[in-house]
């Protein structure tokens, strides 16, 4: 007998879309109406294969089985690491963290290997952000920065950009979107103005937006004298084109930009992202600008809050010593299972 379920949540990447139709076959859902490319097989893997709740030395087990083995080898343990969390539930994070403090263990998340220099600059100073919704009703200037959406969150641009919004009525047609990245992307071709950056080069140009920020828009129209005038380029772009992206995100009524692990992902990334970040505080005395992360795994924000929550702190936290400490490269599990 199949049965079909409306307004289901898809958690595979971090749109979270909330208005797909599943049909549902006995155990198993043999069709997602309304997924996207990514998701669309991720809803028919789940219940494909009868497979055991646990797995001991390679071979199927019940689970209290498992879960006497597993709190036998936690319990002889001698510097436990509890990793993941993505997939997981709040109430699921809850207790690893639960865990990890009897254990004294060192707990860390997804985040570690993607946007931790984000949450590291966060830390530093602040974030001007809003809902999603609050972008695709408001805003009339839509940055994507080292993202690429049309691969990385396929109905990203569908939902936030090309959708009618309460005060963008026109949706697409009222929005002015611009591509920031090293290579020109699906989403770059798509884009009113795209801005061809060389590698490395976004904490250079997202200075010279600061600069000219802060100079205002009143400034810039009398083309009084700028340090910038010296330059022909900056990493790779032409002043022109600089000073243009400038007065066009003074001059929205509502921009949002959106970055990626193109930014977050570099050396010394938490510098650049905390300089994105301050350009948006700097915007928002000419205009109503913000700024959000493009994160993929499902959970990985909420296991951070979880452990920000639960700890003070949102990843790579170490509990041996019966309080929490927080060293990213020292705790992350990348680091610790390398040494």
């Amino acid at each position: 007998m199949t049965r079909s379920i409306e307004d289901v949540a898809c958690t595979l990447c971090g749109c979270v879309c909330d208005d797909l139709k599943v049909r549902v076959a006995g155990n198993r859902i043999v069709a997602a109406e309304g997924a996207c490319f990514l998701a669309e097989p991720w809803f028919l893997d789940q219940g494909a294969s009868d497979s055991p709740p646990a797995l001991i030395d390679g071979k199927g087990a019940e689970l209290e089985a498992a879960i006497e083995r597993a709190a036998m080898i936690l319990s002889e343990s001698r510097a436990p690491l509890i990793y993941g969390l993505s997939r997981s539930s709040t109430p699921g994070q809850r207790a690893a963290v639960c865990l990890a403090d009897r254990l004294g263990a060192t707990i860390d998340t997804t985040a570690s290997t993607c946007h931790a220099p984000s949450i590291m600059a966060l830390q530093s100073v602040g974030e001007s952000t809003s809902t999603l919704g609050e972008v695709k009703n408001r805003a009339d200037l839509v940055i994507y920065w080292g993202s690429n959406p049309l691969e990385s969150h396929p109905r990203h641009m569908q939902l936030f950009v090309d959708s009618a919004g309460m005060f963008v009525p026109g949706g697409r047609r009222n929005r002015h979107l611009i591509v920031v990245d090293v290579k020109q992307t699906e989403t770059a071709e798509l884009a009113d103005t795209f801005i061809k950056i060389k590698p490395g080069g976004d904490f250079e140009l997202i200075w010279a937006l600061r600069l000219l920020c802060q100079q205002g828009l009143e400034a810039n129209s009398l083309n009084q004298e700028s340090p910038l005038d010296l330059l022909k380029d900056i990493a790779g772009v032409p002043l022109e084109q600089i000073q243009s992206m400038a007065q066009r995100m003074m001059r929205c009524d509502y921009g949002g930009v959106f970055f990626g692990l193109g930014l977050s992902s570099q050396n010394t990334a938490h510098t650049s992202v905390e300089a994105l970040l301050r350009l948006v505080t700097d915007l928002n005395a000419h205009t109503r600008f913000v700024v959000r992360r493009m994160r993929v795994p499902g959970d990985v924000a909420g296991a951070d809050s979880v452990l920000c929550w639960q700890t003070g702190f949102p990843f790579s936290v170490n509990l041996s010593r019966g309080y929490p400490r927080f060293n990213p490269g020292e705790y992350t599990a990348a680091t610790l299972l390398e040494r």
